[in-house]
């Protein structure tokens, strides 16, 4: 997947157990590499929480291929935080996908709305 010229190696979350653990399971990520939620062009309102996560990421929220809205910095909570208390993140409006990365790099790259967003097989 391609945003603007930065091309990123994707895992994939399709199903709902993929959805659910999302990058909760992982300890790190490498920075050409990004968690796709992938809602079949089904124009969901997706919300997320940082659920177990062990690291700060960027929340791009994408629609018709364009990015419509960017969660910057999402901190991990601390440990045991109970699920009431987990900030949660929504996208405000429907979306086809979802895709996170390390937090920082959506200001690195310089992302913003409606910056196209390519998917390359």
């Amino acid at each position: 997947m391609t945003i603007n010229s930065v091309e990123f190696n994707l895992l994939i979350a399709n199903t709902d157990e993929s959805r659910q653990n999302g990058l909760a399971i992982y300890d790190a990520l490498p920075l050409d590499t990004g968690m796709l939620f992938d809602f079949k062009e089904q124009d969901v309102n997706a919300t997320f929480w940082m659920k177990n996560m062990k690291f700060p990421i960027d929340i791009i929220w994408i629609d018709n291929n364009k990015i419509v809205s960017i969660n910057k910095n999402a901190p991990q909570p601390q440990s045991e935080t109970p699920n009431e208390a987990l900030t949660l993140y929504s996208s405000g409006k429907p979306v086809d996908y979802v895709f996170e990365i390390n937090s920082g790099l959506s200001d690195m790259y310089g992302f913003k709305i409606g910056d196209d967003v390519t998917f390359v097989r």
